[in-house]
């Protein structure tokens, strides 16, 4: 395409020349190759061809770059989803903590629920933390390819360092990506701290779980004991009854 066009631009002129190289000492190609450096016009079409590709290569860079930063928000969307998911589970906490106390000052709570309600909290913290780590995993890949394509900018950047044009373009795209790298580290850090706090409030639920089990024990075995009380009192009831029953007989 390029020759074709080439040769359309030198009209006669290259073909005289031609003939006058041809009757010389050169061949075809030194001459085509000598017009070629000296006519602007095909300079002017062998850079347009050149910016034409590189216009490609730049449009292909952005569209990765563009897939990598709509992964990011990807990754800030589910960091934002956990911390609401803790923010629910704080409150919902809380409010667990309110009805425990409130049913320590009665005398009829239902421990068994409340010790329910304390496992089903822990099994949704499980759950969490395990969310919490596969995004810690994902952002930690993503961090890894970003990094390899980071290096892989700095090469072409290096091999292009004749072209000015191209050097701006390529170095513009490697600081959109070190600002996705430092968004990504950002996000990093974020979900092993949300990881971090799942983890201890686990550790929580698990010590408030052992302090119900243990007054649940220790209130079965006080309901125990006034059980027996109360079967001793009645049984001692019945026998003085039994005693005021033989004795009135005897009045009799």
């Amino acid at each position: 395409g390029f020759v074709a066009v080439a040769l359309t631009v030198l009209g006669a002129g290259f073909a005289n020349q031609t003939e006058v190289k041809a009757n010389g000492d050169g061949n075809p190609r030194e001459v085509i190759e000598d017009l070629a450096a000296n006519n602007p016009a095909i300079q002017n079409i062998r850079l347009r061809h050149e910016n034409k590709d590189l216009k490609a290569r730049l449009e292909n860079a952005m569209e990765v770059a563009g897939r990598d930063f709509k992964r990011a928000e990807e990754l800030e969307k589910a960091k934002q989803a956990l911390e609401d998911q803790r923010k629910d589970l704080e409150t919902k906490l809380k409010e667990l903590q309110q009805d425990y106390d409130l049913a320590k000052e009665s005398t009829s709570w239902d421990r068994q629920r409340l010790e329910k309600e304390l496992e089903e909290k822990k099994e949704a913290l499980e759950l969490a933390i395990d969310q919490a780590s596969r995004d810690y995993h994902r952002a930690t890949a993503l961090e890894k390819e970003l990094e390899e394509k980071k290096k892989a900018l700095e090469l072409a950047i290096d091999q292009a360092s004749q072209d000015y044009n191209r050097a701006n373009v390529l170095e513009k795209e490697l600081e959109t990506i070190t600002r996705e790298q430092e968004i990504n580290r950002n996000l990093l850090g974020n979900a092993k701290l949300e990881l971090d706090q799942l983890s201890s409030e686990k550790e929580q639920l698990t010590i408030e779980k052992a302090k119900l089990e243990e007054e649940k024990q220790i209130s079965d075995a006080s309901r125990q004991s006034l059980r027996r009380d109360l079967d001793a009192s009645r049984e001692a009831k019945k026998q003085v009854e039994k005693d005021l029953a033989n004795l009135t007989a005897e009045l009799d």
